[in-house]
């Protein structure tokens, strides 16, 4: 599965403003045109994301990361296949304020076991909980 953003689609095609982060240009864009399409999955045919769903889809995810411990500054794994569902879960870990520690799913125990010793995280979202075992709380 990949997302891909439809062509002439992609956020922030105007300067930011003084003190914006990169996720207010993303929110300001989207909410331009809430029903345009802004994410398209590249292996599933006609499964689209408009603004306004990733707006309010993110929103519920950060939410559910700030349950479970996240807060501005602190990391938080993601390891999980290509996707829109791991496009939202990346924007939510950023409109949270956490340090995004992408990890490659294809890793291995071993791997995995030394990004979490050395990045500390969190919590790790992830597609399979059984990749990183007991060392750090999970969220499917």
């Amino acid at each position: 599965m990949r997302a891909l953003v439809p062509p002439g689609r992609w956020p922030g095609d105007g300067p930011p403003q003084h003190g914006q982060t990169l996720v207010d240009c993303w929110l300001a864009h989207w909410g331009d045109d809430p029903g345009r399409v802004v994410l398209v999955d590249g292996q599933e045919p006609g499964r689209t994301v408009d603004g306004a769903r990733l707006t309010q889809r993110t929103a519920d995810l950060a939410l559910v990361l700030s349950e479970h411990g996240v807060a501005p500054g602190t990391r938080v794994m993601v390891c999980a296949r290509t996707g829109l569902d791991s496009v939202e879960a990346i924007l939510a870990v950023l409109r949270a304020g956490a340090v995004l520690v992408p990890v490659n799913p294809a890793s291995t125990t071993s791997e995995i076991e030394h990004l979490v010793s050395d990045a500390r995280p969190t919590l790790a979202v992830v597609d399979d909980p059984v990749l990183f075992g007991s060392s750090v709380p999970t969220m499917s």
